[in-house]
């Protein structure tokens, strides 16, 4: 049981210490000269302030650059936006296009368009040989004729 046992501590006077009044600081005199430490601290504290300044104009630098790569990021993904959009587009216009060129497109057209009334030609179509497109033997002056000029032969006036 001693093992265990703690004896109880026994509180008697505390010795209090010894109050020593210590001596004021002499007051600081403006026309007194300045210790010899006064440059070098004055010098450490304006290298702590430009290091400072430093580091903060460094931070708003990369606060800078930060958004300005967050504009960038955001119009790249507009301009992917854009870039699907107009795709999509294309191949809608180009599916439409096939599809409206199709042979099988074209006769339904074609059959739509059979209720209307044929267009009235003013004066028929007339095909001009050149001399030059056929060989002077094969036709006799009559067939080479331009079809106007035998029209008006044939016709009375």
């Amino acid at each position: 049981m001693s093992m265990y046992y703690r004896p109880g501590i026994q509180n008697g006077s505390v010795a209090k210490r010894p109050h020593i009044k210590s001596s004021p600081r002499p007051p600081v005199r403006s026309n007194q000269p300045l210790p010899p430490e006064a440059p070098y601290q004055s010098r450490t504290l304006l290298y702590l302030i430009v290091f400072g300044a430093c580091i903060a104009a460094g931070f708003v630098f990369s606060l800078n650059q930060h958004f300005t790569a967050s504009a960038l990021g955001r119009e790249g993904v507009r301009l992917r936006a854009e870039l699907d959009r107009a795709s999509s587009e294309q191949r809608h216009l180009e599916l439409n296009r096939a599809r409206t060129s199709s042979p099988q497109e074209i006769e339904r057209a074609a059959n739509r368009q059979g209720d209307l009334a044929p267009l009235k030609m003013d004066s028929p179509a007339v095909i001009r040989v050149t001399p030059a497109m056929v060989k002077r033997e094969s036709l006799s002056r009559t067939e080479a004729e331009p079809a106007s000029q035998k029209s008006n032969k044939s016709e009375p006036h």
